[in-house]
C-alpha cells in the first residue's frame, strides 16, 4: 500500500489495520515519546532484553484504537534477534464472549504446536509429543480425528500433525461458539494442571534447542485479551491468573485499561512482572487547552499516508481534535470524509478536486458522535462523565467509570495521570444540557 494521493485511495490507508513489512516501513511514525513520560515500548523492549527472569509476563495496556498492535509489531522487530516470537490475536482462536481460561490455554498449545510443525530445525523430543497426544487420546469429542490419523506413520512429525489437526478442530468450536464447547472445557479443566505441564515440558525443550543454535528463546504475544466485557477480563485475570502465570514461558499479554480501575488491580499488579500503558496522544491538556505537540504528531502519522492538498488544514485539525487522541476515530473520519468526497459526482462521472473541507469534516464527525450517543444508556453514565468532566483525576473507581473506559467514552491520558472525556461526548453533553455551551 502507498500513500494516498486521492480519494479512492485514502479508504484503503485509513482503514486501520496493524502495520507490517512494507506498509510499516511506510507509514509508521515513533508516538511513544509523546504518549506518556516513560516511554512504554522502551520499557517493554528493555525488560526483555535484560531482565534474567525466565517465566516474564508483561501486562500491555491502551485503549482500544490507540495503535496497540502497531506497537506491538514495533516491539517484536526491536526483539527478533534475541527471541522467536509467537504472536496471535485471541479473538481469532475463539470467540471472546463468554471467553474462559480454559479456552485461552488451548489456544496456546494451538499457537505452539502449530509453531513447531513449521520448524524443521526443531526436534522435539518424541516422549514429550506421545505424552499431548495420549492426553487427547479416548476423548469423545476429538475421536473422529485422532480415528482418522491412526493410520498415518509414526515419528515426531505424525504426531504433531495429529496435535496440529486436534487444535485446528478445537478451534473451530471454541470459535463459532458452538454448545460442544462446553464439552472441550469439561475435558480440560480436571487436568489443567497436567496439560500445562506438558506444554511447559515442550517450551523448555524449544529453548534449550533454540539457545544453543542461535541463542534465542521464545516469547508468545496474546492481542485482543484487552476487548474482554468486565467478568469475562476478571474470570482470566482475577480468578484464574495463577493459571496463566503458572505457563514456563515469557509472554506480553493484552490487557483491559479498565482494570486499572476495579479493587482488583493491586492483586493483578504484584502478581505480574510488569504492566504497561501505552497511552492515548494528548490532544488537550487536563484544563481543556489545546496540546500542540500531540496534535502536531497527529497530523504527521495523516500526511505520512496521504497528500496534504486532499484536505484542508482547519479541516484536518478539526478531526484530530475531535478524535480525542485516538487513531482509529481519526482514521474513521478520514475515511468517511473521502466516502462522502466520492459520493459528490457530477454529471460527467468526475469528482472536483476540492480538498475535504470544514463543512465535511463536521458531517463525519456528527457520524462519530452518533456512534458514541449509543453507548451512553443511564443516568448513572450521564453524570460520571459530567463528573469527569469537571474532575479529570477521578478518586472514586466503579462499575460505570470502567464501562466508560471500555467503550473510549472516556479516555486516560498518562503523564499526570488524567481522564478525559470523549471530545465527541463533551458536543453530546451540551446537546443534552448536561454542560453549558462555554464550559
Amino acid at each position: 500500500m502507498t500513500k494516498a494521493t486521492k480519494y479512492e485511495e485514502m479508504i484503503g490507508v485509513f482503514t486501520p489495520f496493524p502495520l507490517e513489512g512494507e506498509n510499516y516501513d511506510e507509514f509508521y511514525v515513533n508516538t511513544s515519546q509523546i504518549r506518556s513520560v516513560m516511554n512504554a515500548s522502551n520499557n517493554i523492549i528493555n525488560t526483555f532484553l535484560y531482565s534474567p527472569n525466565p517465566t516474564m509476563k508483561v501486562l500491555f495496556m491502551g485503549h482500544k484504537g490507540c495503535g496497540k498492535s502497531t506497537e506491538i509489531m514495533n516491539i517484536s522487530r526491536h526483539l527478533q534477534n534475541r527471541y522467536e516470537i509467537i504472536n496471535f490475536s485471541i479473538a481469532q482462536e475463539v470467540e471472546l464472549s463468554g471467553i474462559q481460561y480454559i479456552d485461552v490455554i488451548f489456544a496456546i498449545m494451538g499457537q505452539v504446536i502449530d509453531y513447531l510443525s513449521k520448524q524443521t530445525a526443531l526436534k522435539v523430543d518424541e516422549g514429550i509429543l506421545d505424552k499431548l497426544v495420549n492426553y487427547w487420546r479416548g476423548e469423545e469429542i476429538f475421536e473422529k480425528v485422532v480415528t482418522d490419523q491412526m493410520e498415518m506413520e509414526t515419528g515426531a512429525q505424525a504426531k504433531l500433525s495429529l496435535l496440529q489437526k486436534i487444535s485446528v478442530y478445537g478451534k473451530g468450536i471454541l470459535k463459532a461458539g458452538a454448545e460442544s464447547k462446553k464439552t472441550i472445557r469439561n475435558t480440560v479443566e480436571p487436568k489443567i494442571s497436567y496439560l500445562i505441564s506438558m506444554i511447559n515440558e515442550i517450551i523448555s525443550d524449544m529453548n534449550a534447542q533454540l539457545k544453543r543454535e542461535c541463542g534465542k528463546e521464545i516469547l508468545v504475544i496474546i492481542e485482543d485479551l484487552d476487548k474482554l466485557d468486565i467478568e469475562d477480563a476478571r474470570h482470566i485475570f482475577v480468578s484464574h491468573r495463577k493459571t496463566l502465570l503458572s505457563l514456563a514461558m515469557k509472554m506480553i499479554i493484552a490487557f483491559p485499561i479498565y482494570m486499572v480501575y476495579t479493587a482488583d488491580f493491586a492483586m493483578i499488579r504484584d502478581d505480574f512482572d510488569s504492566c504497561v500503558l501505552y497511552s492515548m496522544i494528548k490532544v488537550q491538556n487536563s484544563d481543556r487547552s489545546r496540546n500542540e505537540e500531540g496534535i502536531d504528531i497527529l497530523k504527521q502519522i495523516v500526511y505520512k499516508r496521504m497528500e496534504q492538498n486532499l484536505i484542508k488544514e482547519d479541516a484536518l485539525d478539526f478531526m484530530v481534535s475531535k478524535s480525542g487522541g485516538a487513531i482509529r476515530d481519526l482514521f474513521y473520519m478520514l475515511k468517511e470524509a473521502a466516502l462522502y468526497k466520492l459520493s459528490q459526482f457530477d454529471m460527467n462521472g468526475q469528482t472536483g478536486m476540492e480538498p475535504i473541507s470544514m463543512d465535511e469534516a463536521k458531517i463525519v464527525c456528527s457520524a462519530l458522535k452518533s456512534i458514541y450517543e449509543r453507548n451512553i444508556t443511564s443516568k448513572e453514565q450521564f453524570d460520571k462523565l459530567v463528573e469527569i468532566y469537571h474532575d479529570p483525576q477521578p478518586e472514586n473507581t466503579d462499575e460505570v467509570l470502567s464501562e466508560l473506559l471500555k467503550s473510549l467514552s472516556v479516555i486516560e491520558y498518562n503523564g499526570e495521570r488524567w481522564c478525559g472525556v470523549h471530545p465527541v461526548l463533551v458536543d453530546f453533553l451540551k446537546e443534552k444540557n448536561k454542560l453549558c455551551e462555554d464550559e
